[in-house]
């Protein structure tokens, strides 16, 4: 790997190259400095650049702190100077962004306004003139500002002005010192560049402000720009190598990308199955106390830990040392929450359980209840405990520990209304209802996390007269967000990979020739739809944008917000059945119902722990080896 420049560095050497001078030397004699008074004082960067890690290197050469506080002593003082001569040198640059042929056209239009507009005269050269043979134009005069409306001639009797050819000294375009340009706009930047290497600068500015071979012929330049726009492919037909090219160049993009992509969700939806293979594995063959006690209790030491995390760094409970950022609640809170929300299905939706509840002789309605609102009572007092914020405000702990009165009974509940429909009544059984195996891993985590959120909210009302309280409001407000999005995502996404693939796996009838296909090929056409538009000139990119792009970027918005879901949707429901076919022979519902005892579950979970392996090398080996960014699949749309 060559020598990495901070952007001073790379500014410097450009001025040098153009100008002359040696302010690059100078740059390096100083950093050379800086490392020096680094390395004394034990801080990074090392005394060789390029021995560092590339990303933490590019991170200390390219910082930029206005305030100074990252950089070293006197640093920022320093850059200032530098960028001060720099704007010494009074260069000006003109710069074209990307967008595909569109902006290159833009840019045509700023090229011929920049060309135009002459800077002695203070007013842009007129483009409306009908131009000359000889390149002079014409246009209409209008009378000053202190010409009275009164004096001016009529239109009809105005005599035209000949305007003279703009001088190429005076035009604006030469007034630039540089050309910048990515993407689309490197398209009119290559253009003009090579056509100034070709001509001089005013042949250049006179066919850009007229027409010098006849009104009715346009400059032979720019009317090859105008033939040869679609540049990507300037052949197009069947039998066109360019249109070949493209499309095998689209098809290889595609592929690419999907193998970065396929992995990931496959990751994800191996990740479901194979929690759902071992929490049947658990809830129907856990028979032994002692695995199921330590399921239970890694479930609430989870749930204390993110609820000693939430009570040592509420706003109104830490000190103002104390700062957390959103990365760090969603790794010391939401991921322990949502694994204790795991655990906790598992053992309350287990034979086990059922079975404890019954030797107990326990009235669910009542007894149970009152159990469960008790344990989630003590969870909750112990969390609080565990925040180590003892001495503040004793009512927030009395509040918080009412709350988990609520998160207990909630999940009591949800146990109560699973067992009701009496799962175990044939236990042992040679086959399992699919809808008893359905429920609790559609619904069991979600049920826990909102029994958490609903908890938090009760809290939130109770605490909502202490002084302090508008800030855990808030707090508390973005964390019940994410255990609501947790709650949907893992709802939506175990109904349409266990749900959906089973019914389209077990389908019969016209339900197997009519819906499955259609389905399918809905899918498809939302996939096209969603790609085509997405990357179209009229959708919107933000709300902003949204206002300005009228009536029909609102409806593009709104068929964006149905067809981009129902390709997320097809695409999981067909991937997910994939995996079922290729790692298992038939759909997962199906073998866990026929699942006779445990060993027949752990074979279904030793072939998962093979796809989610082989999905995760082939995932890490493209993420890593494979540039995405060289390969985008709308390259071609967005000039379309």
């Amino acid at each position: 790997m060559g020598e990495v420049l901070s952007i001073e560095q790379v500014l410097a050497a450009e001025a040098d190259e153009i100008h002359g001078g040696n302010l690059r030397a100078q740059l390096e004699s100083r950093l050379r400095d800086q490392v020096a008074q680094k390395k004394l004082r034990d801080q990074k960067p090392p005394e060789k650049l390029q021995d560092q890690k590339p990303r933490e290197e590019r991170a200390w050469l390219n910082a930029d702190d206005r305030d100074g506080t990252r950089l070293p002593d006197g640093e920022k003082e320093r850059r200032e100077k530098l960028y001060r001569e720099l704007n010494k040198l009074n260069r000006a640059a003109l710069c074209f962004s990307g967008g595909g042929i569109r902006s290159a056209t833009f840019c045509l239009g700023v090229l011929q306004a920049l060309a135009g507009y002459d800077v002695t005269r203070h007013e842009p050269h007129s483009r409306d003139a009908t131009p000359t043979g000889s390149g002079s134009q014409v246009s209409t005069s209008a009378p000053s500002s202190g010409e009275s409306a009164e004096a001016a001639p009529p239109k009809a009797k105005t005599k035209p002005e000949i305007k003279p050819e703009i001088k190429p000294e005076n035009s604006l375009l030469g007034c630039f010192d540089y050309l910048s340009t990515v993407s689309g706009g490197g398209y009119i930047g290559s253009w003009l560049s090579s056509w100034r290497t070709r001509e001089d600068f005013p042949a250049v500015i006179r066919s850009l402000t007229s027409r010098p071979d006849g009104v009715d012929v346009e400059p032979p330049e720019i009317s090859w720009l105008r033939a040869y726009s679609n540049y990507l492919t300037p052949r197009i037909g069947i039998a066109s190598a360019d249109s070949w090219a493209a499309v095998a160049i689209c098809v290889r993009n595609l592929i690419l990308n999907w193998l970065i992509i396929i992995p990931v969700v496959c990751l994800v939806l191996l990740t479901l199955k194979t929690i759902a293979a071992g929490g049947v594995r658990v809830a129907y063959y856990g028979i032994d106390s002692l695995p199921m006690f330590v399921i239970l209790m890694l479930g609430v030491a989870c749930l204390i830990f993110a609820q000693s995390f939430t009570n040592r760094y509420r706003p109104s409970r830490r000190t103002e040392q104390d700062s957390v950022n959103e990365a760090s609640f969603l790794w010391l809170n939401f991921l322990w929450a949502f694994i204790s929300a795991i655990l906790l299905t598992i053992f309350f939706a287990s034979y086990y359980f059922s079975s404890f509840v019954n030797r107990l002789g326990f009235d669910p309605k009542m007894e149970l209840l009152l159990l469960m609102a008790g344990a989630g009572f003590l969870i909750y007092v112990i969390g609080w405990i565990a925040g180590r914020r003892l001495g503040r405000a004793w009512p927030d702990f009395m509040y918080w520990a009412v709350s988990g009165l609520v998160y207990g009974a909630l999940v009591g509940v949800g146990a109560y209304l699973y067992h009701w429909f009496a799962p175990y009544r044939n236990w042992p059984f040679q086959e399992q209802n699919e809808w008893y195996l359905l429920i609790p891993i559609i619904f069991g985590v979600p049920w826990v996390l909102m029994s958490q959120l609903t908890a938090d909210n009760i809290f939130v009302g109770l605490a909502s007269y202490e002084p302090i309280s508008d800030s855990d409001r808030e707090w508390l407000g973005r964390a019940a967000g994410w255990l609501a999005a947790g709650a949907i995502a893992w709802a939506l996404t175990a109904f349409l990979v266990f749900a959906g693939g089973y019914f389209i796996q077990t389908a019969t009838g016209w339900t197997e020739t009519i819906v499955v296909p259609l389905g399918g090929v809905t899918g498809i056409l939302s996939g096209i739809v969603t790609a085509f538009l997405g990357s179209g000139s009229k959708t919107a990119a933000n709300a902003i944008s949204d206002k300005q792009g009228g009536k029909i970027g609102k409806i593009y918005n709104v068929v964006l917000a149905v067809t981009g879901p129902l390709f997320a949707a097809t695409l999981i429901i067909a991937l997910s059945i994939a995996l079922d076919k290729v790692l298992l022979g038939s759909s997962l519902i199906d073998k866990l119902k026929s699942a006779v005892d445990a060993n027949s579950i752990d074979g279904i979970f030793v072939w998962l722990l093979i796809g989610f392996a082989i999905a995760l090398v082939i995932g890490g080996i493209a993420s890593f080896r494979v540039n995405i960014n060289r390969f985008p699949c709308t390259h071609f749309i967005a000039i379309a």
